[in-house]
């Protein structure tokens, strides 16, 4: 009999992953870090499409807020305006 806390009856979301490859670690030093899963960490890093978001964000991160802040700004007036904030 299997045991109820590795049955994907018990843990149905265990069973989405199931068939997902596991994936080696490509950074031999990465193996010999502590992964804290508590914490939430990944041995995997990020995902490409994270890298690429990041790195567009960093880009613009030296500006001051422009237009942005001025569409933020015109809201909370229209939101205070209403009496839906004080």
């Amino acid at each position: 009999m299997a045991s109820p806390l590795s049955s994907t009856a018990f843990l149905p979301a265990l069973g989405e992953f199931s068939s997902l490859a596991s994936q080696p670690l490509t950074d031999a030093s990465a193996s010999a870090k502590p992964v804290r899963l508590d914490q939430n960490e990944s041995p995997y890093g990020p995902c490409d499409k994270a890298k690429e978001v990041c790195a567009n964000a960093i880009a613009d991160a030296n500006r001051y807020p422009g237009q942005e802040l001025d569409d933020l700004r015109a809201a909370i007036a229209a939101l205070a305006r209403e009496g839906l904030i004080r």
